[in-house]
């Protein structure tokens, strides 16, 4: 933190390691490895659900999922894009009862489950640094209206 925020202080650009430095120095950050701590805290979730210790350590990279890049900043310069993505959603709502004070509703979301990425266009060429399934969600309802 000292690094970044005297760096900054002086006009030097930075980049970060384990952790989004960006808001240490807004006009001079590049980029960075941030550490994923989701897959961290995953493995240690697995091993105590199948009531196994949890490992000392857990060592890894971009292979195993354990860094991402951190989003380019204010230093790079860069457009940054979040790419179009094709979504469909359905929702099907019926009255059900003679005074129609019940309603059943059925709601699927993001159906297609296409792939959210984000990207920066950097000197021309675009690099995508986050890519991500966001899943579907399905939902059942039963509501009663009080007249």
């Amino acid at each position: 933190k000292v690094v970044i925020e005297t760096a900054e202080g002086r006009g030097v650009k930075t980049c970060g390691h384990n952790a989004d430095c960006s808001p240490l120095a807004p006009k001079g950050f590049i980029t960075g490895a941030e550490s994923k701590w989701e897959t961290v805290y995953k493995t240690y979730a697995a091993a105590l659900a199948a009531g196994e210790a949890p490992p000392n350590l857990i060592a890894g990279g971009y292979h195993n999922d354990m860094l991402r890049n951190t989003a380019f900043g204010a230093g790079a310069t860069p457009d940054v894009y979040e790419q179009a993505r094709p979504m469909l959603n359905f929702t099907l709502s019926q009255k059900i009862g003679k005074d129609d004070r019940f309603k059943a509703t059925l709601r699927a979301n993001n159906i297609l489950n296409s792939a959210y990425s984000s990207a920066n266009i950097y000197r021309g060429e675009l690099f995508a640094y986050q890519r991500q399934l966001l899943g579907r969600d399905f939902s059942l309802g039963i509501s009663y209206t009080v007249k």
